[in-house]
């Protein structure tokens, strides 16, 4: 609950120095929100040993509906977790996670912009890097914007974060799957394009 408060404080500071316009355009409240969440989720694993990881071979991927609706394929050493009362799919061994939240403002995703995407990620993370960004795609015939960051968690953490932006017109899901930098022979890193492909919305 702290950390939405302090996100909440974040977001009335941009507020006040850009103004409202700025505001309704670039959805900065629910796109924080899914940053603190990820925060969370990177708290929540200490003392991660760099042999810890199940090997990916003996994970599968299985569908999940989550909480808003939302469907998609995740690693079965995932399970839903609660972390500070918020529902996150989570390893607990490895850090990798899957935040999921959704929105009732619907603005066209071209307003996101990669730099915008970056400032935004900024203001919680540090050493933030986009390795690639597409907006303008559709997931399963829905608009999408993708964008693959690489970052510091504020505890010293490397971290890959996936950003995934989806709409149908009428509410925004915003989906982040996070994973360490030092992962990328876990089931989350492999099966990464995967999980996104599979992204399915609410008709």
């Amino acid at each position: 609950m702290n950390k939405f408060k302090s996100s909440m404080k974040v977001t009335k500071r941009i507020y006040r120095t850009h103004g409202d316009k700025f505001m309704r355009k670039l959805f900065l409240p629910i796109l924080i929100a899914a940053i603190i969440l990820s925060l969370a989720a990177c708290d929540a694993v200490t003392a991660v040993s760099a042999d810890s990881s199940t090997p990916a071979g003996s994970v599968s991927l299985v569908d999940v509906t989550t909480e808003q609706g939302v469907s998609i394929k995740l690693p079965s050493d995932m399970p839903l977790q609660k972390i500070q009362g918020n529902s996150i799919y989570l390893n607990t061994e490895t850090g990798d996670s899957a935040v999921f939240l959704v929105s009732d403002t619907v603005s066209p995703l071209t307003e996101w912009t990669k730099e915008k995407v970056a400032e935004t990620y900024k203001l919680k993370y540090d050493g933030v890097v986009i390795k690639s960004f597409e907006n303008g795609n559709q997931i399963n015939g829905k608009d999408a914007l993708v964008a693959i960051l690489d970052l510091t968690t504020p505890k010293g953490s490397a971290v890959t974060m996936a950003l995934v932006m989806i709409t149908d017109g009428k509410k925004l899901y915003t989906i982040t799957l996070g994973y360490g930098r030092d992962k990328t022979e876990g089931s989350l890193a492999i099966n990464l394009q995967t999980c996104i492909e599979s992204i399915t919305i609410p008709e």
